[in-house]
């Protein structure tokens, strides 16, 4: 058993959270074991359960997989699920449920390396068991696995989907009817969101201590309909059939048209939803979310996906299209390929979503100005406002940051909010050479030098630059003789076992990669400066991207959204929470500028 490779970035950006050294920290997840369950019957909840062991692998070094299913074991899942996991982390230790409810290594008890360890069999409670279950049983206290002590039920998730709505810790019998049968069945990507909000608990029970006050040590309902932004009483039944108006708590807002009032709320179209032709531009963490949520939907259309980079070890930390083998491969082509054949299994069969990789950055392609629907996963307020400064008509924007993730949408560009209103300057803002300094604790001038002489910190400068507006302090001279790695070693912002790593590569890739990209967010005013792991926050954040699209493209679905175009989740809260902000037009912002105007009026009279 071992922690996957990427453990040393996800370790240094750890730390504050658990205020522990490396090795503390890898002994605390060895003591997690994760027990991952399905007993839903929706088809969808394969998928969700399958993108919960592609998360859970990124972090937590012990999974034991049970996928009911229903009524008997799911053997061919539960494999599924193992041969996913296997190929993100090789050498993870996975336990197996056979037919008759002993648990197994399977495969993996005679591979080198897959030794199997006392306590982890499934005969003892050793270790912190945590559990996240797809599906609702008909007792939370009935057939939970792993551990008879007395707290296990406080260290349960459950997650449900029906319909658009998303359940976390529902009551017994919420997605069925008076009757006893089963309520509509939960839509294929709010059963991804589902397994992506139950991760999201997981970590909470996990670094509960860590955490404080958001910490979870209990179960803490709530629900969500993704369509209307609603929050849903999860503690009641279902009360009708679909499409009837009893239960408007998860059809309806103040805001938002009732099903009373207008009819019932589909779930998808009769036939494959036309997603047309769009570009999705970034390739990264929620780009690489959004792609896996649209494999799974049932629609066509074609994805221009662009981005000019290739996978680094510390992307595979959240990057949910990558596997340990994929360092290296070129980001358009990987999920090009992931896409196609359906690497990653959830929807049982290749996509007909059509994959076109672009390596490159938005704005290379005189295609890009025509552009009519754009899906902005990018990691800068420069490079969306970018976007947004191609004017087109409609974009679509999901981010991470401090704590929370964000999603929304841009339509009718010149009327309603733009993309770049969301992001456009009101004051000044700080040089890229000054927040890397910042993060790195180095003085601006010799961050700009190595900059702009695009030179690795492994070598010392060929001179100090003059420049007025940054004086050099009297030792710049010492900058011409060291390199800019020793002093990074000195000051602990790198590890002395990462020196060659970082060696040949520059500050910015360092900055990028190493600060921004370590795996895990900063979290504002907890215990030290907590942070998050991004997998799963990333992922809610790339599947709604993928939603916001989908409904876009339904009638029927896109009159039934809420009328807020921005909404917010904070991913250490848990529920109850309000999702919808308030935008308005940023004043003076380009969707202001009448050439802007113009030619988003030129692409729409293109793209009718």
């Amino acid at each position: 058993m071992a922690l996957p490779a990427f453990f040393s970035r996800v370790a240094d950006s750890l730390r504050p959270v658990a205020n522990v050294d490396p090795d503390t920290l890898a002994d605390k997840l060895h003591d997690v074991r994760l027990h991952l369950d399905v007993v839903s019957q929706d088809d969808g909840a394969k998928g969700a359960f399958l993108l919960a062991c592609n998360l859970a692998a990124r972090l937590y070094p012990v999974i034991d997989l049970r996928p009911s299913h229903g009524s008997s074991r799911d053997e061919t899942l539960t494999h599924q699920a193992r041969d996913l996991i296997r190929a993100i982390n090789p050498d993870a230790d996975i336990l197996l449920a056979t037919r008759n409810g002993a648990a197994s290594l399977g495969e993996a008890e005679d591979e080198p390396g897959h030794d199997h360890e006392p306590g982890r069999d499934g005969s003892d409670d050793t270790g912190l068991a945590v559990s996240l279950r797809l599906g609702v049983s008909f007792s939370r206290n009935a057939g939970h696995i792993g551990t008879t002590q007395p707290s296990a039920q406080d260290r349960l998730v459950e997650v449900s989907a029906r319909g658009w709505t998303v359940a976390v810790d529902p009551a017994e019998g919420w997605d069925r009817l008076d009757d006893g049968t089963s309520a509509e069945p939960g839509h294929p990507l709010a059963w991804l969101a589902a397994a992506a909000f139950g991760m999201s608990e997981v970590f909470r029970i996990v670094f509960a201590a860590e955490l404080g006050d958001r910490g979870r040590t209990g179960r803490q309902a709530g629900g969500i309909d993704l369509l209307t932004a609603a929050p849903v009483d999860v503690d009641a039944p279902a009360s009708s059939p679909f499409g009837e108006a009893a239960d408007t708590t998860a059809v309806a807002t103040s805001e938002a048209p009732s099903s009373a009032d207008e009819g019932p709320v589909p779930i998808a179209e009769a036939e494959p939803v036309d997603l047309g032709e769009f570009f999705l531009v970034g390739g990264g963490a929620i780009g690489q979310a959004a792609a896996l949520a649209l494999s799974e939907v049932d629609a066509v259309g074609v994805m221009h996906v662009v981005d000019p980079e290739t996978v680094t070890l510390s992307n595979l930390q959240r990057y949910v299209l990558t596997r340990a083998k994929d360092v290296g491969a070129v980001k358009v082509d990987l999920m090009q390929e992931a896409v196609k054949n359906n690497a990653f299994g959830l929807a049982g069969a290749a996509s007909r979503l059509e994959i076109k990789p672009l390596r490159g950055k938005w704005g290379d392609s005189e295609e890009h100005l025509d552009a009519h629907q754009v899906l902005v996963a990018l990691d800068t307020a420069r490079d969306r406002i970018t976007v947004a400064a191609t004017a087109p008509r409609h974009a679509y924007n999901a981010w991470t940051q401090v704590a929370d993730l964000g999603w929304s949408r841009h339509e009718e560009f010149s009327v309603k909010p733009c993309l770049a209103c969301l992001y456009y300057p009101s004051r000044p803002r700080s040089h890229d050479h000054e927040l890397i300094a910042e993060a790195v604790r180095q003085t601006p001038l010799r961050v700009l030098a190595y900059l702009t002489y695009n030179l690795p910190i492994g070598y010392p400068l060929p001179s100090v630059p003059a420049i007025a507006e940054l004086p050099a302090p009297p030792d710049a001279v010492r900058w011409t003789q060291v390199a800019l790695i020793e002093d990074l070693l000195d000051d602990g912002v790198v590890e002395q076992t990462q020196r060659n790593e970082w060696a040949d590569k520059t500050v910015g890739l360092l900055y990028r990669d190493g600060i921004c990209a370590g795996g895990l967010l900063p979290v504002g005013d907890l215990p030290g400066e907590a942070l998050v792991p991004l997998a799963h926050q990333s992922a809610l954040a790339g599947i709604l991207l993928a939603a916001e699209l989908y409904w876009s493209r339904s009638p029927s679905l896109a009159a039934r959204r809420a009328s807020q175009v921005e909404h917010r989740y904070d991913v250490l809260r848990g529920f109850p929470q309000v999702f919808g902000r308030p935008r308005e037009r940023t004043p003076h912002c380009l969707c202001e500028d009448t050439f802007f105007a113009a030619h988003a009026g030129a692409v729409e009279a293109d793209h009718p």
